[in-house]
């Protein structure tokens, strides 16, 4: 889906979610993973199966979240962000790329503070990661 045609579905409010449990909220979890591209489909829509698990735990993975397989409001605060807010994080790192050196030094400090995160180089390679 793109943000011309609306975006994706966003995951309502509820209680936790973690493997094996069934509930409402968990069909939406499924169709918002789905929309973007995450394996997660199943016979049974209301259960939070392994699969569901997996694709969880990879959309966490990759959006710098505790990776636990569970979904809880970290996790849907960022299955929330619409396309449009998506793509304008995007534009904006893509903007703080092209003026950053092409090749950075191998000694620095990085700070990602949307993940509270720093990571420290040494040769170019992380020697401490704090958050």
């Amino acid at each position: 889906m793109t943000v011309d045609v609306g975006g994706w579905p966003g995951v309502p409010g509820g209680p936790t979610l973690r493997l094996g449990d069934r509930d409402g909220g968990v069909t939406a979890l499924r169709a918002r993973l789905a929309a973007e591209g995450y394996g997660a489909g199943s016979g049974d829509l209301a259960l939070f199966d392994a699969e569901l698990e997996a694709a969880l735990r990879a959309f966490q993975d990759l959006h710098g979240l505790e990776v636990d397989g569970v979904l809880g409001p970290a996790t849907r605060a960022a299955l929330n962000v619409t396309a449009a807010e998506r793509l304008a994080q995007i534009d904006a790192n893509l903007e703080r790329w092209r003026w950053m050196p092409h090749a950075p030094p191998g000694y620095r400090l990085e700070v990602d503070t949307g993940a509270q995160e720093a990571v420290l180089y040494s040769g170019g390679t992380p020697v401490q990661r704090m958050r």
